[in-house]
């Protein structure tokens, strides 16, 4: 049982499980709150969404189940290790993800401002080329 400290009231987070692929776990991940009533259960998932009540504690109950087979049959002796992120979501999505969206529409007005008019500017002068070229051998 882990206690999820520094939340605040009235905002959404996702709670995810990172953990090597190498060894086959199934993760189960409850978010209580200490008032003793319970959110959504998820099973086989690595991660969950939920939004924090007012003048609440919450606790994130996570079990792993052990499946499948490894490569290293010694791998499942070991505990699986793993770690818990806690994200804050912006519009129902993590704040990496808005970076993300961020890059991608920066790249696509990169290119569509300064790359696709040199890109015409270059092909505009190759055919030019091209032409003269030809014109050059059919006079000859």
């Amino acid at each position: 049982m882990y206690e999820l400290e520094k939340i605040v009231p009235a905002i959404s987070y996702e709670l995810k499980i990172s953990y090597p692929a190498t060894i086959p776990t199934d993760f189960t991940i409850e978010v209580r709150n200490t008032n003793g009533s319970q959110s959504r259960k998820l099973l086989n998932i690595e991660k969950t969404k939920f939004t924090v009540g007012v003048g609440k504690a919450y606790q994130a109950v996570v079990t792993a189940h052990r499946t499948g087979v490894s490569i290293d049959p010694e791998a499942l002796k070991k505990p699986c290790v793993f770690n818990i992120v806690l994200s804050t979501l912006h519009y129902g999505l993590p704040w990496e993800v808005w970076k993300l969206v961020f890059l991608v529409l920066l790249s696509i007005i990169a290119s569509v401002f300064w790359f696709t008019p040199w890109l015409l500017s270059y092909i505009e002068r190759s055919t030019a080329h091209l032409k003269k070229e030809h014109q050059q051998t059919h006079d000859d």
